[in-house]
């Protein structure tokens, strides 16, 4: 119970620094676009289909690895959240 717990919370913990590292991805690149609107609808769908079915499959239907999942996902933004300010102030110096 605890190891699947524990498998539950690292799969969100990837799949949250896939869509929320692919989320400053996308920012990054949508400002040098000349048409933005593509690319943004783009990456909403793949991170969003990706991260969906990845939840779907770490979870394999049982209640306690999804949840686990989902604090891992909110882990993983904290995460990107203060890389990115790191980064963005080392940039700045």
């Amino acid at each position: 119970m605890v190891t699947m717990t524990i498998v539950g919370f690292g799969g969100g913990f990837l799949l949250g620094l896939l869509y929320f590292f692919g989320l400053w991805y996308t920012v990054e690149r949508l400002v040098k676009s000349r048409q933005p609107h593509i690319p943004l609808v783009l990456s909403i769908a793949v991170r969003f289909g990706l991260l969906f079915l990845g939840l779907y499959f770490v979870s394999a239907g049982d209640v306690v690895r999804l949840l686990a999942a989902l604090l891992g996902v909110v882990a993983a933004r904290l995460t990107v959240t203060q890389f990115v300010a790191y980064c963005g102030r080392s940039n700045s110096a």
